[in-house]
């Protein structure tokens, strides 16, 4: 029914996109997707606050086309919005004491890490399958961010908005495969999120992608640095399009096929990822 489905709303500084979706027992399903170029008035560097303020008449046109519902939506944070780590809560634990709550264990260890003071931060943890045992995916988000993406999505219509990170979505859809470096593109950095033998995320940190550099090749080179026994390096994000040989022949894409017709491609648009793997953890 109608009222069951739920809307994501994602925003980068040259583009948004909005997927219509409804949970169910084997994971969140995808009904309708569609995304729209705004060219952002802003530097890639800008605050998160411009790339909203832009992309208002994108969202809004999105909103309409796919007869999104308006209520719990949730908006999701481009890469580079949120700084991300893997943090080993169980090793802190035993190093900082047993009593010690997984909150302030995962503050400490991103508290030094941050390029802004971590009180300024909302600090969120999320156990998920690719990260080890005893270990969460930790992520700090300015509240401010928060803030205005909230304020932005209640002026647009969305009610009772979420806001979250679209690394997050992405990471939880990629199958965990051994010994393999996922490179996830947003429009101004990249994560890059290496795996174990195991296939669970060893570590992960983010690249700034600086206007003119060759931001496929100079990606490939450290995430190449990063994890030099790697056998894959999975590319998502709209970058994989423009990838040129020689680099073709490093990268095999996160999934296999060329999307049909109208399809949503998971190699564009990251979150998407989500879908395609039943969004299980």
């Amino acid at each position: 029914m109608w009222f069951s489905e739920k809307a994501l709303v994602f925003v980068d500084t040259r583009s948004a996109a909005l997927a219509v979706y409804r949970e169910g027992l084997s994971g969140p399903r995808l009904l309708r997707f569609a995304s729209q170029r705004f060219g952002s008035r802003a530097k890639p560097a800008a605050l998160f606050s411009d790339v909203l303020a832009d992309s208002r008449d994108a969202v809004l046109s999105l909103a309409r086309d796919l007869k999104a519902p308006m209520r719990d939506a949730t908006l999701l944070l481009p890469i580079g919005a949120s700084f991300p780590s893997v943090v080993d809560v169980s090793g802190l634990r035993k190093a900082q004491g047993p009593d010690l709550d997984e909150e302030a264990l995962v503050r400490f260890r991103l508290a030094p890490l941050l390029p802004f003071p971590i009180s300024q931060a909302e600090v969120r943890a999320e156990a998920a399958r690719s990260v080890p045992g005893g270990a969460v995916l930790a992520q700090a988000i300015l509240k401010s961010t928060i803030e205005e993406g909230e304020k932005v999505m209640g002026a647009l219509g969305f009610d009772r908005v979420q806001v979250t990170s679209a690394l997050s979505a992405a990471l939880r859809g990629l199958d965990p495969r051994p010994l393999v470096v996922d490179l996830v593109f947003g429009d101004s950095a990249c994560a890059i999120a290496v795996r174990d033998a195991r296939g669970a995320i060893g570590a992960i940190h983010l690249r700034l992608l600086v206007e003119g550099d060759d931001r496929g090749a100079r990606s490939i080179d450290e995430a190449q640095r990063s994890a030099p026994e790697s056998r894959e390096i999975r590319v998502l994000g709209e970058d994989v399009a423009n990838l040129r040989a020689p680099l073709e022949t490093l990268v095999r894409p996160g999934f296999n096929g060329t999307p049909g017709p109208g399809a949503a491609d998971p190699r564009q648009f990251p979150f998407l990822a989500v879908f395609h793997q039943g969004g299980g953890r």
